[in-house]
């Protein structure tokens, strides 16, 4: 692989056993990659619904687990097939109000028609059905949050035709055309932020504990934060 000179070692916060809190200690960075793998220095990691699945088992996941699938930071390393991705590039990382008031701002900005397309991403019992709501008829909902059960009314299904589509992942392309919409758009989203791995155990109450407002990320890196802030201010 293509790599600069790297330490051996990094801090991890793992999945050891099942239902047990993570064990943060340090592991070995990776010496190999397969040819299309990136090895990156991460900057900030989030908690995602899907980690609390993975700890308790739920996935069937092989252990030890390397906690967050989701983050953002620098690439220091390169499989021998990359050829989009180059080491110092910065990406992101994955597997790839009240209803009604919602509803009518949404219709207000819309003509009265709602949206060609909505992504559900929040796990809330209600959420399935306003983004089935704020969505225009025989347009489509797509799934992202992963509750216990997702609940729809028939009326939004049968008497509206919206079409609902389940994904986890997104490819490159879309993941590009995410990003590109998000930078020219000024979106920002609430997060809840802690530093360092020795903090993992207090974000992942304060998720369970149905308190938490956005996301919660751990802060890795402070300092490849600062260097983003830096060239934001330069443009």
């Amino acid at each position: 692989m293509t790599k600069p000179s790297l330490p051996s070692k990094m801090w991890a916060a793992q999945v050891i056993s099942f239902n047990e809190p993570y064990k943060v200690h340090e592991i070995s960075v990776p010496s190999e990659l397969a040819p299309h793998d990136l090895l990156i220095k991460v900057a900030v990691a989030s908690l995602c619904h899907t980690d609390s699945m993975v700890s308790s088992g739920a996935m069937g996941t092989p252990l030890p687990c390397t906690g967050s699938h989701e983050g953002a930071g620098t690439v220091v390393a390169t499989g021998t097939s990359v050829t989009q991705f180059t080491v110092g590039d910065r990406v992101m990382a994955g597997i790839l109000i009240g209803m009604e008031e919602v509803i009518k701002a949404v219709r207000a900005c819309t003509g009265n028609e709602g949206v060609k397309a909505t992504l559900n991403v929040s796990d809330a019992k209600e959420s399935a059905a306003l983004a089935c709501a704020v969505t225009k008829m025989h347009g489509t909902m797509i799934q992202l949050a992963q509750p216990d059960g997702v609940v729809i009314p028939f009326h939004e299904l049968i008497l509206r035709d919206i079409r609902v589509r389940g994904s986890a992942v997104a490819n490159l392309s879309e993941a590009r055309d995410m990003l590109d919409l998000v930078a020219g758009h000024g979106i920002t989203v609430q997060t809840s932020s802690f530093q360092g791995l020795g903090e993992i155990e207090k974000l992942v109450k304060l998720a369970h504990s149905g308190k938490m407002k956005g996301k919660g990320v751990v802060i890795m890196d402070q300092e490849q934060i600062e260097k983003e802030k830096n060239v934001r201010s330069a443009l």
